[in-house]
């Protein structure tokens, strides 16, 4: 006998006979009843495929591991396996090896003598370590450890140079080794749901034709400058982490089209996003960022946005025509506070949960507020720029109104006017330092807020000057209001005694006569 099918029966042993079947090759025996393995099954000396999964097997016999040495696939998943054999010395042969959904607590130090073995999926076990020489299986290419409590990996993994895909996702991995920079041929590696803290190594950075890269739901706080170096990378995930900026270089991610950086702490984000252009989903959600880049808007891919909770005061007028093409933008639960008042006047906390920001806006309307600035917002500043921002002090309304209306030509609508005059006022008041709506660089930075500092000092010393000509103005009315009361009454007494002598000189002539 050959081969050998029992799958799907309600079988509940073999005999030791089994041994006995020495030209065996196929055995399938999964989708049973079986509680232990005959322990002759080790002298099948001719067997390729062993499958017993969707069984009830807590041993596996020793002789397994001594005996089948041309065994390419060995199929356990789906039993109660609490160890393996110590010795598996004779599985040189094994190519495939499965042993998901099983009770495994450890992984012997002759697992690694599986030398041609190229698939190894031991996910959804209570594998607690990984044996050191694990970088003896020079040709594996496929490794699935997920869902584990493996606490750290070997840093022999960096001599797997044909591994290409590795998940160790829902772990309790704390660092990783250096030495993973060295498999030149990974092209998917997932550590997502894990206990990775400080910084991510840099020689992961170096990887040459890696596509995916998972590491959301750990403790990472700054990605290395080098990362840019990632040409080939497509998806890069590191939500719900402790990031608080991200290296200018990721700009040079010319192949990313998923980038998810969602639930950090980051508040400040590149310029040179612009530079990839072959991203399509951009999610900076749940993070601390006060304002976006404008280059955001130059990714012509680009289909989602999300921005959602953050503490955006506005959104950059270059958004205008990104928003009109995006498939889905998200803005909810932030404070524009930057964009003209509606009825609202303070940011509430219940406002956080509901679709009404802090000025009366619902993500709609700040979308289409963007999409009006966008007409109105670039002439006025390059106007305010070059003619009015050296000379703030004397800068006229009307004089602007008119050179903005002759730059905006046939593109200007008598409803843009109350924001500009809103711009207008706003520039004075901030001594000639007109209002950005997208993040500035550093130096931009710097300037606004030495500009803001010398507006506050100044209106604190224009003010009480302003207070006094005002008192000085109310006390003179007053005084003029009290003069002119006392000529009246002088008047009035004049009047009366003018009648009276008047009355009088009548009288006396009536008596006369």
């Amino acid at each position: 006998m050959e081969t050998l099918v029992g799958f799907h029966n309600q079988l509940e042993g073999l005999p030791e006979s089994f041994g006995d079947l020495v030209r065996l090759h196929t055995l399938d025996l999964s989708v049973n009843k079986l509680a232990a393995l005959p322990y002759r099954l080790g002298e099948c000396s001719n067997l390729t495929l062993l499958d017993f999964s969707w069984n009830r097997i807590e041993v596996i016999p020793n002789s397994i591991g001594l005996g089948l040495n041309k065994l390419v696939t060995l199929n356990a998943n789906n039993n109660i396996v609490h160890f393996l054999p110590s010795d598996m010395s004779g599985l040189t042969s094994v190519e495939s090896f499965d042993m998901t959904y099983n009770e495994l607590i450890s992984l012997p130090d002759t697992l690694p003598m599986m030398t041609n073995l190229k698939t190894l999926n031991i996910c959804n076990n209570r594998i607690n370590k990984l044996p050191t020489n694990f970088g003896d299986m020079r040709l594996l290419e496929t490794a699935l450890l997920r869902n584990n409590v493996i606490d750290s990996i070997p840093a022999t993994i960096g001599y797997l140079r044909r591994l290409h895909y590795i998940d160790f996702a829902k772990n309790k991995v704390t660092e990783l080794p250096p030495e993973m920079g060295a498999m030149l041929g990974l092209k998917h590696i997932d550590g997502s749901f894990n206990n990775i803290h400080g910084m991510f190594p840099e020689e992961l950075g170096c990887l040459p034709i890696l596509d995916t890269c998972n590491f959301s739901h750990n403790s990472v706080e700054q990605l290395p400058r080098n990362i840019g170096g990632l040409t080939t990378l497509t998806v890069l995930n590191f939500s719900h982490n402790k990031l608080k900026t991200l290296p200018d270089s990721i700009g040079n991610m010319l192949s990313l089209t998923n980038l998810n950086v969602s639930s950090n702490q980051i508040n400040f984000f590149p310029e040179r996003i612009g530079d990839a252009q072959a991203l399509q989903h951009l999610d900076l959600s749940a993070n601390r960022l006060s304002a976006v880049p404008r280059t955001i808007g130059w990714l012509r891919c680009l289909r989602t946005l999300s921005l959602y909770n953050n503490k955006l005061s506005s959104l950059p007028a270059e958004f205008g025509t990104l928003i009109q093409r995006l498939e889905k933008f998200d803005c909810g639960r932030n404070n524009f506070k930057d964009l003209t008042q509606k009825w609202s006047t303070e940011w509430k906390r219940h406002d956080k949960f509901t679709t009404v920001f802090a000025e009366g806006y619902t993500e709609g309307e700040a979308a289409n507020w963007t999409l009006e600035a966008q007409s109105w917002y670039p002439d006025s500043y390059e106007v305010w720029q070059r003619m009015f921002s050296h000379k703030w002090a004397t800068a006229d309304l009307s004089e602007f109104l008119r050179v903005v209306r002759l730059k905006m030509g046939d593109d200007w609508r008598a409803r843009y006017e109350p924001k500009i005059r809103a711009f207008y006022f706003e520039s004075k008041h901030n001594l000639g330092f007109a209002p950005r709506f997208d993040q500035l660089i550093d130096s931009e930075q710097k300037e606004k807020s030495e500009t803001l500092l010398k507006a506050k000092e100044w209106h604190n010393n224009k003010i009480p000057e302003l207070r006094k000509a005002a008192r000085a103005i109310r006390v003179r009315a007053q005084a003029s209001y009290l003069f002119d009361e006392r000529e009246i009454a002088r008047r009035m007494k004049m009047y009366g005694d003018a009648k009276k002598r008047k009355e009088d000189d009548k009288h006396k002539t009536e008596m006369k006569e």
